[in-house]
């Protein structure tokens, strides 16, 4: 398995990976809005240019298999300690295929 982070271009592989998550929680495609992934699309533009965000996906065999989204935050406390020290964050998204999931190649997700 190897690692790499997303960049913009990777951004449909995000957006549907986002989405497989809710599928896979049993929601019906008639829960979803009509512009779901250009809400996803959106998001993950403003992840990067406001909360220092970003995803790093899997691969095996150089196929995306999987991903981790994730922004760093402001603290809704006062913070008294450097950020070398702490910061805080938010993962919003872990996905695997799931024919990776609980196999050799799939270790460690």
């Amino acid at each position: 398995m190897e690692y790499r982070d997303a960049s913009p271009a990777d951004d449909d592989v995000l957006v549907a990976h986002y989405l497989a998550v809710w599928r896979s929680y049993g929601v019906p495609e008639t829960a979803f809005t009509e512009d779901a992934s250009e809400i996803v699309r959106t998001f993950l533009v403003a992840s990067r240019t406001s909360f220092l965000g970003g995803a790093v996906l899997a691969l095996s065999d150089n196929i995306v298999v999987g991903s981790a989204a994730y922004q760093l935050q402001t603290p809704q406390f006062p913070e008294v300690l450097r950020p070398a020290v702490r910061q805080m964050g938010y993962i919003w998204s872990v996905y695997v295929q799931p024919n990776v999931r609980r196999t050799a190649s799939g270790q460690g997700w």
